[in-house]
C-alpha cells in the first residue's frame, strides 16, 4: 500500500478527519479553536488528532511556560517536509515545478521554458521531479499537475488545452510510469478556488468564484464550499467568450483580457516589439508607471493595462448576471499589474448595475509562485 492509499484509506472511513485536516491547513492550530471553527465537539477533535499524529501528518507541541499554571497549551503543526507534494503548473512559456509541504510551504522551486509540445513539457517535468525528489529526504505524497484547460475527472485525461493546441493528451499515464507515484492532473481555475478554500482565503462554506486572469482565462464556480467531492463545481475557459466594454464594443475575453490579448494590442500600437512578451509589458510599467512624467511608451502601456483591469471588471458583472456570487477572487498577472486589482474594484464600484456587487479579493496571498493550487488540488482528492 501506498503511503498515499494509506491516507485515502483513513480519510475515507469518517468525514470528520477530513474536517478537522481541513481546520488545520486553514490555520487552526489548537483544538479549542477547531472544535469552534468545524461544530465537532471537543472529544471528537481530539480522536481525529491522534489518528492524524498517529499517521504522521501532524505534531502538538507544548506551549505552556515551564513553571506555567493553568491548563497546558498545546498548538498543532503540519509536518511539511515528511509530507510533501510535486506541485507543477504548466504555463504558457515555462513549467514551474516545486517541492510544497501539505502545509503549502515552498521547500523548493525550479522553472525552466518548453516549446508547448507534449514531449517538452513532459521532458520538463520529469526533470523537476527527479531535482526534487533527490533535495528531499523522503518521497513524495505524489505529483499534483494544473493546466489552462479541460481536464476529465474520470480519466484524468488532457480533453482540451488551446493555447498549445493539445487534444486528448495523456500526461498522467507517462508521469505515474516514469515514478511510481499517483498523479493528479485539474484545471487552473479550479486548483486556485480549492486552495482558497482549503488554506483559509475563503470561508469554508462559501460560495464564490475564482477567475485566473494570465495567458489563458479560466472561470471555476465553487457553490456552498463544494471543494473536495467535485459537486458544486463548475469550471471552464472563457477565450471566445465575447466581452463588452465601457465605450460599447464587443471583443472576446481572450482580446480584451488574456496577456497575450494585451500584449498584441501593445505591439500594434508600436510600444513594443514584436519580439516582446507580457512580461516585458509588466517589466516596463512595474517601476515607471505612476510616476508625474512617465515616458510616452510606459503611459500608453499603462493606459492598455487600466483598459484591460476595467475589462475584467465588466466580465466579472457578465458572469455575475448568469450565476451571481457574493465574492469573486482574483489570481494570476492581472493581480501582478500596476494597479490591477484598484482599477477592477473601483470600475466595479462606479458601473455595477442592479445588483450588490461581489467582493472582489486577490488571491495572490495564496499563490506562492503557482505552487499551491496543485497541492490543494491534491489535497482534496486525499481527503475527499
Amino acid at each position: 500500500m501506498t503511503r498515499k492509499q494509506e491516507l485515502r484509506e483513513y480519510f475515507a472511513k469518517s468525514t470528520n478527519p477530513a474536517i478537522v485536516f481541513s481546520k488545520i491547513l486553514a490555520g487552526h492550530h489548537s483544538r479549542v479553536s477547531i472544535a469552534k471553527a468545524s461544530g465537532l465537539d471537543r472529544a471528537s477533535v481530539t480522536r481525529c488528532v491522534a489518528g492524524l499524529a498517529d499517521l504522521g501528518l501532524v505534531t502538538e507541541s507544548d506551549l505552556t511556560q515551564k513553571g506555567g499554571l493553568g491548563r497546558p497549551r498545546r498548538s498543532l503543526e503540519l509536518l511539511n517536509e515528511e509530507n510533501w507534494i510535486v506541485a507543477i503548473h504548466i504555463g504558457y512559456h515555462t513549467v514551474a515545478v516545486g517541492a510544497v509541504g501539505i502545509g503549502g510551504v515552498v521547500l523548493n522551486r525550479t522553472v525552466k521554458k518548453h516549446d508547448r509540445s507534449v514531449a517538452s513539457v513532459l521532458q520538463v517535468c520529469l526533470a523537476g521531479i527527479q531535482f526534487h525528489t533527490r533535495q528531499q529526504n523522503c518521497p513524495p505524497l505524489g505529483i499534483s499537475v494544473t493546466v489552462g484547460g479541460r481536464v476529465s475527472t474520470q480519466s484524468q485525461i488532457i480533453l482540451s488545452m488551446p493555447e498549445f493546441g493539445w487534444q486528448d493528451v495523456d500526461l498522467r499515464t507517462p508521469l505515474k510510469e516514469a515514478t511510481g507515484l499517483p498523479v493528479v492532473l485539474s484545471p487552473t481555475a479550479l486548483a486556485h478556488a480549492q486552495a482558497n478554500l482549503l488554506y483559509g482565503l475563503v470561508g469554508s462554506d462559501d460560495t464564490f468564484g475564482h477567475l485566473y486572469i494570465g495567458s489563458i482565462v479560466e472561470y471555476a464556480l465553487i457553490q456552498k464550499g463544494e471543494s473536495w467531492s467535485g459537486s458544486g463545481i463548475a469550471s471552464g475557459i472563457l477565450e471566445n467568450l465575447p466581452v463588452k466594454t465601457l465605450s460599447g464594443s464587443y471583443g472576446t475575453v481572450r482580446e480584451l483580457v488574456s496577456d497575450e490579448g494585451v500584449t498584441a494590442l501593445a505591439q500594434q500600437r508600436g510600444l513594443l516589439p514584436k519580439s516582446a512578451d507580457f512580461e516585458d509589458l509588466l517589466m516596463l510599467t512595474g517601476e515607471d508607471a505612476r510616476l508625474p512624467k512617465p515616458s510616452a511608451q510606459v503611459a500608453g502601456l499603462q493606459e492598455i493595462l487600466d483598459w484591460r483591469a476595467q475589462n475584467v471588471a465588466t466580465l466579472i458583472q457578465q458572469l455575475n448576471e448568469v450565476v451571481p456570487v457574493p465574492k469573486v477572487v482574483l489570481s494570476a498577472s492581472i493581480i501582478r499589474q500596476p494597479e490591477g486589482m484598484e482599477v477592477v474594484q473601483k470600475t466595479i464600484g462606479e458601473y455595477w448595475r442592479d445588483s450588490q456587487p461581489p467582493q472582489i479579493l486577490s488571491g495572490g496571498e495564496l499563490s506562492r509562485g503557482g505552487m499551491l493550487a496543485p497541492t490543494a488540488a491534491f489535497l482534496a482528492k486525499l481527503i475527499g
